[in-house]
C-alpha cells in the first residue's frame, strides 16, 4: 500500500531547504511531498514563482529491493539525492536540468531514477482557459498569456 510521507517530514525538509538555499530562491516556493510503499520511496521538489510562471518539478526514486535497502534508507537515499541535485541545479545557474524521462542517476554507491519539468503554469492555464472557451484570443496578451486590460 503506497503511503504518503508525512505532512511533518515534508515540513521539516521544505524548512531546511529554505534554510539551506532561500538565498537562491528569492520569492519562489519549494514544496515537498514524498510516497513510500512496500517496493518503491519517491520524492519530489517543485520550486515555483509566486505567479506559477516558473515551476519546476524533480521527482526521484528508489527501488528498494533493488538496492537492497530498507524503506527509511530509501526515503534518505532520495531525500540526499534531490539535495545534491537541487544545490547542482542553483549552483550552474539553473542550466542543469533533469531530463523529462526518468532515467538512472549513480548516487554514491546506489542507483536513483530521476526526471524533473520545467513548466510555465500560468501560461498553461491561459491555453486551457482558451482552448475550452472561457477567454478570446483577442482577449490575451500573447507573451503573457494574462488578460489585456
Amino acid at each position: 500500500m503506497r503511503r504518503p510521507l508525512p505532512e511533518s517530514e515534508t515540513a521539516r525538509v521544505r524548512k531546511a531547504l529554505t534554510q539551506r538555499w532561500g538565498h537562491r530562491l528569492g520569492d519562489e516556493r519549494i514544496e515537498v511531498a514524498g510516497w513510500i510503499d512496500p517496493r518503491t520511496v519517491e520524492i519530489s521538489f517543485v520550486i515555483s514563482s509566486p505567479d506559477d510562471s516558473f515551476h519546476y518539478s524533480m521527482e526521484a526514486r528508489a527501488d528498494l529491493a533493488e538496492e537492497n535497502i530498507e524503506p527509511y534508507e530509501g526515503k534518505d537515499l532520495v531525500l540526499d539525492f534531490l539535495d545534491w541535485y537541487l544545490g547542482e541545479y542553483l549552483e550552474s545557474g539553473r542550466e542543469l536540468l533533469l531530463p523529462m524521462d526518468w532515467g538512472p542517476h549513480e548516487f554514491g554507491e546506489h542507483t536513483v531514477l530521476a526526471r524533473g519539468q520545467v513548466s510555465n503554469l500560468k501560461l498553461e492555464r491561459a491555453a486551457d482557459d482558451l482552448l475550452e472557451g472561457r477567454v478570446t484570443a483577442d482577449e490575451l496578451d500573447p507573451e503573457t498569456g494574462e488578460r489585456k486590460a
